[in-house]
C-alpha cells in the first residue's frame, strides 16, 4: 500500500482512516480485486483546501480502467457548532465498473459507520448523495 496524500490533523483520523483501508481492502480481495486506488476528500463550505484527504494505491496501479465515485453534501454539528460540507470518494480498480461501483457505495457506507464511530461528538446528517459520480 501507498499512501500518496495524507492530511490527517488528528491522530484519531489516522486511525480511523486504517480502519477504512483495512475494511475497503478485505471486500476488494473478496471481488478478487488486487489492485485499486481510493481516494476520500472532506472539506467544509468556508474552508479553502480539505480538512480530511487521504489518497491510497494498492498493487499495481499502472493501468486502472474503472472509476467510479460518491458524492455527499452534508450538515455536521458538534458544540453548538454548525458546518455545511462536502465529501468525495473515488475508487479506481482493475476490475468491472459494476465490482467498483459496489466498492464505491460500500466504502461510503463503511465512512459513515466509521464517522459515527470515531466522531461521537459530531452529528451528521446528508443533504445530498450522488452515486455513481
Amino acid at each position: 500500500m501507498i499512501k500518496c496524500v495524507w492530511v490527517m490533523p488528528e491522530q484519531r483520523d489516522e486511525n480511523f482512516s486504517l480502519e477504512l483501508i483495512n475494511r475497503f481492502g478485505f471486500l476488494a480481495k473478496s471481488l478478487e480485486i488486487y489492485a485499486f486506488s481510493i481516494e476520500i476528500q472532506e472539506q467544509y463550505q468556508n474552508e479553502e483546501t480539505p480538512h480530511y484527504h487521504m489518497e491510497v494505491h494498492s498493487g499495481l496501479c499502472i493501468d486502472l480502467p474503472s472509476e467510479v465515485g460518491v458524492n455527499a453534501l452534508y450538515s455536521a454539528t458538534a458544540d453548538g457548532q454548525a458546518y455545511d460540507g462536502q465529501m468525495k470518494i473515488r475508487v479506481r480498480i482493475n476490475g468491472p465498473v459494476s465490482f467498483g461501483q459496489i466498492l464505491a457505495a460500500t466504502l461510503f457506507g463503511y465512512y459513515d459507520e466509521c464517522i459515527r464511530e470515531y466522531y461521537q461528538e459530531w452529528k451528521t446528517e446528508y443533504k445530498e448523495i450522488q452515486f455513481p459520480v
